[in-house]
């Protein structure tokens, strides 16, 4: 038995919802990455994992990725995502020497001077909490998210568009 199948054993409305998979996305065009490329208005694109590239790649097209960005400064978190960007013909400039947010973070003030800020995971629950809510289409009813990152977990209780409750552990995947 899951945790799922237990919570509606006890009589509650669970939505089952996929843990951890990538999607591919549109491309935005109020933010018009690809243009800000082009006109070397991003400083810095980072990549934490080799589907995060692929990703990359697909959106804006495997054949214009080095060139797309062969005028930025591009930083990767973890053998993976690096390995991944050096498939594309791309050397990045910045690679964590940890293999963690935090490290990729040092390593882009390190090398460019730019404070970066970390949200707290209160925080990153709360946006977690609004995006399933716009994701599933809901705008009514009890809603959990559990939301696994690398490094830790962050729980959201709420109701309607109101948070009720949240915290994090520090408990990831990577951990």
């Amino acid at each position: 038995d899951t945790l799922g199948d237990m919570l509606a054993a006890a009589g509650s409305d669970v939505t089952q919802a996929a843990a951890f998979r990538t999607l591919a996305v549109d491309d935005n065009p109020e933010l018009d990455v690809y243009g800000q490329l082009l006109q070397r208005r991003i400083d810095v694109v980072t990549f934490t994992s080799a589907a995060a590239v692929r990703s990359f790649a697909t959106l804006y097209g495997e054949e214009q990725v080095a060139d797309l960005l062969s005028h930025t400064t591009v930083a990767t978190v973890g053998p993976a995502a690096t390995d991944a960007v050096r498939r594309l013909g791309v050397e990045p400039a910045i690679a964590a020497a940890t293999p963690s947010i935090p490290g990729l973070v040092d390593a882009i003030r390190a090398r460019t001077g730019v404070h970066v800020e970390v949200i707290s995971g209160e925080e990153e629950s709360r946006l977690a909490y609004v995006a399933a809510m716009a994701g599933l289409g809901l705008n009514k009813g009890s809603l959990v998210v559990f939301d696994t990152g690398g490094g830790s977990s962050q729980f959201t209780f709420g109701h309607d568009a109101v948070v009720d409750e949240r915290f994090s552990v520090d408990v990831g995947a990577v951990r």
